[in-house]
């Protein structure tokens, strides 16, 4: 499987609150994906065919194709 985070640009997170995971906070989540934007990420609770609210990337405007081809990493 293709995947950014197999060439390290992309992580997934949970937010804690008092040492628990929070996945069910819609505002917390919304808020954490506007935090990563402001950082310069992508964040996947904004994709719209298949938000995925625990993702950020950064994949420097290439596609995965091209990171195979430059052989960057793994």
């Amino acid at each position: 499987m293709d995947s950014y985070h197999n060439w390290r640009c992309a992580f997934d997170f949970v937010p804690i609150v008092n040492g628990k995971a929070v996945w069910d906070d819609e505002h917390l989540w919304e808020r954490c994906g506007a935090i990563g934007e402001e950082c310069g990420l992508e964040w996947g609770g904004d994709w719209p065919r298949f938000p995925d609210k625990p993702h950020m990337q950064n994949t420097r405007g290439r596609s995965t194709a091209e990171f195979k081809k430059l052989g960057c990493f793994p």
